[in-house]
């Protein structure tokens, strides 16, 4: 699948009127991202984008040669922006620490606890960092061990599992921060997994053996707007 839609991003002087102009930068997401992006962005959304500039040629309909310019996207990040803070609060991090608020309530916290971490992307790095904060036992695999070994490299307390199968059958408490599927004969009766890898591939006999913990946005977004508004508190109390 795909999904195209355009960036305003403001440009950094105003002009000769004191008014600042915005260009339009059009983006192309595909495949799952592009899924993701057509599900939940709507106009006014704040977004951070990766990715890289590409260029195609095309024929208009007069015939005459044009030149389009556009970012096929690697990432989309959702961001909250309080206006009176100046700052910004990012998907990444929100996301990170409320699965982990989760698994902790659902485990009676992790302290000392075995945790493995299914992803080494921006959300697992960014789970492996607090968890190390919590004094969880972190393990991290990852299909691209590249990756899973960079987080250990920034996380020198991070074990990784070069054996994605072998890990999760291994562990009780588990948050998965990949896209890919987790065969339910891999996941130990009784097991809590913090899940906000999309696409959810779980399916009803493996929400028989564990306790499933899910949505595919509304989580991480809640954390990230409790966390624009503290901006405000903390402004307040100044």
């Amino acid at each position: 699948s795909v999904c195209t839609f355009s960036i305003a991003v403001n440009r950094r002087f105003a002009n000769q009127q004191g008014e600042r102009e915005a260009d339009f930068i059009p983006i192309v997401a595909w495949r799952g991202l592009a899924d993701n992006c057509a599900r939940y962005l709507a106009r006014g959304r704040k977004v951070a984008v990766t990715g890289s500039l590409q260029t195609r040629r095309y024929e208009d309909k007069e015939g005459k040669k044009r030149t389009a310019f556009e970012v096929v996207a690697d990432d989309v990040e959702f961001l909250a922006y309080n206006i009176e803070a100046k700052k910004a609060s990012n998907n990444t991090f929100s996301t990170a620490k409320a699965y982990i608020a989760a698994l902790s309530a659902a485990s009676d916290m992790l302290i000392g606890k075995d945790v493995l971490i299914v992803g080494a992307g921006r959300v697992g790095s960014e789970m492996a960092r607090l968890l190390v904060a919590k004094s969880a036992n972190v393990t991290i695999t990852d299909i691209d061990l590249d990756k899973a070994y960079a987080v250990q490299k920034a996380n020198p307390r991070v074990k990784v599992a070069e054996n994605v199968r072998e890990a999760i059958r291994a562990h009780k408490y588990i948050l998965n921060a990949s896209p890919a599927h987790i065969e339910t004969e891999d996941i130990q009766e009784g097991a809590i997994i913090s899940s906000p890898g999309v696409p959810h591939t779980f399916d009803e006999e493996a929400k028989k053996k564990a306790l499933i913990i899910h949505d595919p946005l509304a989580i991480g977004v809640a954390a990230m707007a409790m966390e624009s508004a503290y901006y405000s508190y903390l402004g307040c109390r100044k």
